[in-house]
């Protein structure tokens, strides 16, 4: 496992960690034959970023993927002849999101046993997967422990503290999205309900709903170090 200690391109002032301080991991993996980066490859005037994802069960992922640049039948071809367990369908065209649900037994696992949180949005890459976590410290190696058990390359690794008041960084509207997502398991492990569903239970649309989501998960997530995460 090659290992790149590489925090250039965090300019802030970074004090001591203990092991019970949160912090986002972010890990560059090298996975053979890994759909997206066929993906990136296949189309490269395409811009592909997934918004938001879980765990599916324990062998699979399921989320938003935008897609810009390239119609949904290419990709849909190009998935058929290649990655037929891949699956996209429609969303919510106007913003370019589609529902995705992909195999991945490892990620599923790793978040799972480490009682992580996934950070996104990120981009599908040519050679490698990026993939950030929210953890405390002190159980990094629950995340990279077992990547590097099944034999997967971790070309690159950062770690940068995130402090975070949900009463301070979210507005009331927000508060009442989250407050119902979090009462009806949204965020449960497995999901105890889809998005249309908790749309309906909210009274908004899922799109709408979709929205509120991400920008709720970008301020817990990323705090003030959004600017930070969105440009690495």
């Amino acid at each position: 496992m090659k290992l790149s200690h590489d925090y250039s391109c965090f300019n802030i002032k970074r004090k001591k960690m203990d092991s019970e301080d949160l912090v986002l991991l972010t890990l560059d993996l090298d996975i053979p034959n890994l759909w997206e980066n066929a993906l990136v490859k296949k189309f490269p005037k395409a811009t592909f970023a997934i918004k938001q994802a879980n765990p599916l069960g324990d062998d699979s992922f399921s989320g938003l993927l935008e897609i810009k640049g390239v119609k949904l039948r290419e990709v849909n071809k190009f998935l058929e002849d290649n990655y037929p367990l891949v699956t996209v369908d429609n969303f919510c065209k106007e913003a370019n999101l589609f529902h995705y649900l992909a195999p991945d037994e490892i990620l599923s696992k790793v978040v799972r046993e480490s009682k992580s949180v996934l950070s996104w949005p990120v981009p599908l890459l040519e050679n490698h997967k990026r993939v950030k976590f929210v953890i405390k410290g002190g159980k990094v190696n629950a995340v990279m422990d077992p990547l590097e058990a099944d034999g997967i390359e971790i070309k690159k690794f950062s770690k940068v503290k995130v402090d975070f008041n949900l009463k301070e960084i979210l507005t009331p509207k927000q508060k009442e999205i989250l407050a119902p997502s979090l009462k009806h398991g949204y965020y449960s492990f497995p999901k105890k309900i889809s998005l249309n569903a908790l749309s309906k239970k909210i009274g908004v649309s899922p799109s709408t709903l979709c929205v509120h989501l991400q920008k709720i998960e970008s301020k817990i997530l990323n705090s003030e170090y959004q600017d930070l995460l969105f440009n690495f």
